[in-house]
């Protein structure tokens, strides 16, 4: 349980890191710097990222730290003009995020990957959906 008025430093800082760690690794150049919380923007050019943090579970150990625990979705987008970037971008999201990244408030973040995606086909566009487990230590 928290001590009297310990917060947990905000998600905000989380978002701020991986988007920080995506926009200067190769996946940010794939992307041509179309890399998103949440939502892109609505007339974004393909190839893009959106990402979101969703399900956070927070549990508090002796000493007042928190563990943060939640689940992360990475939605890439492709244009239908024969580009094979899928399985290249997919493998440089893992390699973008297979260490640890530093967020204000935390000690460390990490992740795994739980989920890899299949590319579908949608709306005359390629998507592939990559889902991750992150796990954050506040310092």
């Amino acid at each position: 349980m928290p001590s009297p008025g310990q917060t947990v430093p905000p998600l905000t800082n989380i978002v701020n890191a991986i988007y920080s760690r995506l926009s200067t690794t190769s996946i940010g150049t794939t992307m041509g710097g179309r890399i998103y919380p949440s939502q892109a923007e609505a007339d974004a050019a393909f190839p893009l990222l959106v990402y979101e943090i969703a399900g956070v579970d927070v549990s508090y150990f002796m000493g007042g730290q928190a563990r943060l625990t939640a689940e992360v979705e990475f939605r890439l987008h492709f244009s239908n003009k024969g580009e094979l970037l899928q399985f290249t971008a997919t493998d440089q999201l893992s390699k973008a995020l297979e260490n640890e990244m530093t967020a204000t408030g935390f000690d460390r973040v990490k992740m795994w990957r739980v989920g890899a995606g299949v590319p579908s086909f949608e709306d005359d566009s390629w998507s592939i959906i990559e889902r991750y487990r992150m796990v954050a230590h506040t310092l």
